[in-house]
């Protein structure tokens, strides 16, 4: 892992095409992507962003 893995909130928002708000306050909830908190800082690991992403896939079943 180098340090151009780990990505602010405002970087991971982007990544995800998300508000930071909405990061905040997944947050908040113990919601959302896993994070690493460094003292008050908070970084996102894109890996766990990915593998975030992948768990949340809904797949549309045939309803016809």
């Amino acid at each position: 892992m180098t340090a151009a893995d780990l990505l602010t909130p405002q970087e991971a928002a982007d990544y995800l095409r998300l508000p930071v708000r909405q990061l905040q306050q997944w947050r908040y909830l113990h919601k959302g992507p896993a994070y690493v908190k460094a003292g008050h800082a908070v970084r996102y690991r894109r890996t766990d962003l990915d593998v975030w992403v992948l768990a949340n896939r809904i797949e549309p079943t045939d309803a016809g």
